[in-house]
């Protein structure tokens, strides 16, 4: 939501996006006001992941999580 904000507000500029102006100016056009957050319940995401990892220390938690995670599996976004 704030990475949205600061594109519609011009503090992020089309160059660093490396995007025309024809994409910018449609992104204003379809958001002209203040982005609204979503609700996303993160405090619930939080407990659901910890009581999934089986009571393990958050040190054990990294390591699971990281053992179970291979690069090539997930998509790759650069912002």
């Amino acid at each position: 939501r704030v990475f949205l904000e600061l594109v519609r507000l011009d503090i992020i500029t089309r160059e660093e996006l490396q995007k025309n102006t024809d994409f910018i100016e449609a992104f204003k056009l379809a958001n002209p006001s203040t982005i609204q957050a979503i609700g996303l319940a993160v405090d619930q995401a939080k407990k659901d992941r910890a009581e999934g990892l089986g009571g393990l220390s958050s040190d054990q938690q990294n390591i699971k999580l990281a053992s179970s995670i291979h690069a090539a599996d997930v998509e790759f976004a650069h912002l």
